[in-house]
């Protein structure tokens, strides 16, 4: 009796063994189908893009963010448009996100972000440079650095001397450029802050500044260059910062002339209150000797005279103690 009792416990511990193993290789045998039910989540990013450098200017609305898969030619999501702050997409569960579509075969391969077609430098929210992979699961924050148009030279050098006065100046960028929104504010100023007249063009990579008249000698010039003078003509990212440099042109070696007098030499009948004028060929100021500069009537007698000088105009007021009665003529004399 005893030991059937035995036996039967035995059996019975044996059975519920045997029964486990099998659930324990049923399980088994579906894990992978249990595994395959549930997709992998696409990859998702979204961060701020900056010009130039890390933590510079953002990019302003409207730029076009897509990122390929290594050397692809087709970007592996739906574009995403840069908003004013600088995102393009963003943390909160409501902002839509850069989702990049792949395979298992993907995983690990490097994604290369563009900013309106132009690779762009991947930095994580920290600031520091990265490299982003293809890999499932994973929503983050990436931060994109773009570079807009840079400067390869200038004609004249920066701090050139001896610069010839009648200079046709170029920049010359590191990649093809077009007018950006602030072109007009492209200058040419001299040491007193006065802007020099110009005519500007842009062709491939060169900006041309051509004077409309010749500069004054051993005068220094300045030619600044506006942050968003110019763009990428490729990808149309702006200049992101202020350019300037300077020159000092060669010592002045021809004289002033007059060009014309107002009224001309020999004119009759001149008002007696007439403001008199004569320009000159180039920018004049004041010589050693300026106060030679007078006029008299046709009795040599001095008349008194209010002069200024702006820029090549010498004007001549009459401050008349005496009526003066036409036809008497009148003529200039500057020495």
């Amino acid at each position: 009796m005893r030991i059937k009792s035995i036996f039967r416990r035995g059996y019975g511990a044996g059975a519920a063994l045997a029964a486990a193993l099998a659930i324990i290789i049923l399980f088994s045998s579906l894990a992978p189908a249990l595994a395959q039910s549930t997709p992998a989540v696409p990859p998702a990013f979204y961060g701020r893009v900056f010009y130039d450098a890390y933590g510079g200017t953002l990019a302003p609305a409207g730029l076009t963010v897509d990122i390929y898969v290594e050397n692809e030619n087709q970007p592996r999501g739906d574009s995403l448009q840069t908003r004013s702050d600088g995102w393009y997409g963003g943390p909160l569960g409501t902002d839509p996100r850069y989702v990049v579509s792949g395979t298992e075969a993907d995983v690990g391969k490097r994604l290369v972000f563009k900013v309106n077609g132009q690779p762009a430098a991947t930095y994580d929210s920290s600031g520091r440079p990265m490299t982003v992979t293809f890999q499932f699961d994973q929503v983050q924050q990436v931060d994109l650095v773009v570079m807009g148009p840079e400067v390869e030279s200038t004609d004249p050098a920066d701090g050139a001397t001896g610069v010839p006065v009648d200079k046709t100046i170029t920049v010359t960028f590191k990649g093809a450029v077009q007018q950006g929104d602030n072109f007009a504010g492209i200058a040419l100023k001299d040491a007193s802050g006065k802007a020099v007249e110009v005519d500007k063009s842009l062709s491939d990579r060169i900006l041309t500044i051509k004077p409309k008249a010749p500069l004054a000698g051993s005068t220094a010039y300045t030619v600044n260059i506006p942050a968003g003078a110019v763009k990428d003509a490729v990808a149309g990212i702006p200049l992101a910062k202020d350019f300037s440099f300077t020159f000092t042109t060669e010592q002045d070696k021809t004289p002033p002339a007059v060009q014309y007098c107002d009224p001309a030499d020999g004119t009759a009948s001149v008002p007696v209150n007439k403001t008199i004028t004569i320009t000159f060929t180039e920018d004049v100021q004041e010589g050693p000797q300026y106060a030679g500069v007078s006029m008299v009537d046709d009795q040599n007698n001095a008349v008194t005279l209010q002069k200024s000088i702006s820029g090549r105009v010498l004007t001549l007021k009459c401050v008349c103690q005496y009526k003066i009665d036409p036809p008497d003529n009148v003529k200039v004399i500057h020495q």
